[in-house]
């Protein structure tokens, strides 16, 4: 863990998501290496300048705290599926209480292995 980085990073993250938060930005200026200078004072389009900032933010924070995803365990099986049903549940469509709704009709033994898989830490 880079504690330094992290910690750097956490409070960049709290800071963006203050300003998300409280709606305090009304320009986002861009400075070009040529020196020109470009704003976006559309309210749209700075919280969702600012969303993916914090979502970015967060990416990066996760990263200098715990590393990168070890090899060995993105080539795996768990990892892949974990991936599937990452996917799953950031679709707009799914729909949480239907999941739980089909959970009974697994087999019993595989519907227990589900919840330990569920209720590991």
């Amino acid at each position: 863990m880079d504690n330094q980085k992290a910690k750097m990073l956490g409070e960049n993250l709290a800071h963006y998501k203050r300003m998300q938060e409280n709606g305090t930005v009304d320009i986002i200026e861009f400075h070009t290496t040529d020196g020109q200078k470009f704003g976006i004072g559309n309210v749209a389009a700075i919280q969702l300048l600012l969303s993916v900032t914090v979502t970015e933010l967060e990416r990066q924070l996760h990263t200098a705290r715990f590393g990168d995803i070890p090899e060995r365990l993105e080539e795996s099986r768990e990892y892949k599926t974990a991936r599937k049903l990452e996917q799953a549940l950031n679709d707009m469509g799914f729909n949480p209480e239907r999941f739980a709704e089909t959970l009974p009709y697994f087999h019993k033994t595989l519907e227990q292995a589900f919840f330990r898989v569920v209720d590991t830490n």
